[in-house]
């Protein structure tokens, strides 16, 4: 409980730094994109760290749409070994007034909409099998020094990849 309600405190800092928001017409433009395959790791196991880096990155660049990344472990059920790690990418719209935050990741086609301001059942929204605990929330694209190390250091291990 102490490490969710830490969560939620990071990722209400990091969305106080998510200042920008897709308008309602950017929404099916970003459907297509988070659905599309032109990032790198889309639809292909164990590159859910690149798709996201990179999904990120175009939602910066050609829509000025900050996202967070979520970084999760989980385990299987009935079963104390963990199965992996998994980052997830959160973001934005609004849509006649409403803000609607989307979540998406490299092995669901269409970004999911979801609701509420707990980053732990937006990851349910993936992990339907199992428990899992929050690792770490990143604000994307990464700017921080020590997210950067944090994603280094996971790209050397080979630890987050799904």
């Amino acid at each position: 409980m102490f490490k969710i309600l830490i969560c939620f405190a990071l990722l209400s800092i990091a969305s106080l730094n998510v200042n920008s928001f897709a308008s309602s017409g950017d929404q099916n433009a970003l459907s297509t994109v988070v659905a599309g395959k032109q990032i790198y790791g889309k639809g292909v196991r164990n590159k859910c760290l690149p798709y996201a880096l990179g999904l990120a990155q175009v939602l910066h660049d050609q829509y000025r749409v900050g996202s967070v990344g979520i970084v999760y472990t989980w385990v299987a059920s009935a079963s104390p070994v963990t199965v992996g790690r998994h980052i997830v990418v959160t973001y934005t719209t609004i849509e006649s007034g409403v803000t609607k935050r989307w979540v998406a990741d490299n092995e669901t086609k269409y970004p999911v909409l979801v609701k509420g301001d707990n980053p732990a059942e937006w990851i349910s929204a993936f992990n339907h099998n199992g428990t899992f605990t929050i690792d770490r929330i990143l604000q994307l694209p990464i700017t921080n020094m020590s997210d950067r190390e944090y994603i280094g250091g996971a790209l050397m291990a080979g630890t987050l990849t799904h």
